[in-house]
């Protein structure tokens, strides 16, 4: 071969691209994809770690957590009376107000009112200390409590406040864990002030309702734009 042919030759071979071609990989092992990250021990579905939704100090949030299978009920005397405790300090304390509130057999519904994510994260987390360290006291165990972190859900108009009202306070009877027509006294409902009728009320004792007034636009006035409760109906 010529000179003249062997640079062409090598022109050619120097326009050649190298392309990379992509791996094939079945879809079995890392990477995103629906059932992936580690299972709970126990088979209970856990709350959601993604970020939580922010809010500010105008929208009471609707707080819930669940206490682990297999402890005592947290519907009897002995133990609402350390609940109620905790509530009461708690209820108007690191930024956080508790307007509304309900206790089951295993789990806790709040309502609340924070002046931002921060007050609210320390203000439940506080009150649920006080509550773990009562009830091992009260039933002589030690170790945690509370399945999982709380969950919350930020309300942000009145339809949402009145429908989140009436799941706290009507939470036995939706459970039926208490006639429908009697007011809870495992609950604030009680101390509720937007029925649309006198309630019937019974069970319950001297002691105060631990909750504070909703001092919110939405905790206190829209919701009564969205309707009274009945005290005999959660609907």
């Amino acid at each position: 071969m010529c000179k003249q042919q062997r640079s062409k030759s090598s022109k050619r071979k120097r326009r050649r691209r190298c392309i990379q071609h992509r791996l094939k990989f079945g879809n079995k092992h890392g990477g995103r994809r629906k059932g992936s990250g580690r299972k709970p021990k126990d088979g209970v579905k856990r709350v959601s770690h993604q970020g939580r939704a922010d809010f500010d100090g105008s929208q009471p949030v609707h707080v819930n957590t669940k206490i682990e299978p297999g402890l005592p009920t947290l519907r009897s005397r002995r133990a609402y009376s350390v609940i109620r405790a905790a509530l009461a300090v708690a209820r108007d304390r690191n930024g956080m107000r508790i307007t509304h509130f309900s206790v089951q057999s295993d789990h806790l519904h709040l309502i609340v009112e924070a002046d931002d994510r921060r007050s609210l994260s320390h203000g439940v987390k506080a009150l649920l200390c006080r509550i773990v360290a009562g009830l091992n006291r009260l039933w002589n165990r030690t170790g945690r409590m509370f399945v999982d972190r709380y969950h919350d859900h930020v309300l942000r108009t009145a339809t949402e406040v009145r429908r989140a009202i009436a799941c706290v306070l009507f939470n036995a009877q939706r459970h039926r864990a208490w006639p429908r027509s009697i007011l809870d006294p495992f609950s604030s409902a009680p101390a509720f002030d937007g029925w649309s009728s006198p309630p019937r009320i019974e069970g319950t004792d001297s002691a105060p309702v631990p909750v504070v007034p909703p001092d919110t636009w939405l905790g206190a006035k829209a919701r009564l734009r969205a309707g009274p409760l009945s005290p005999t109906s959660p609907d």
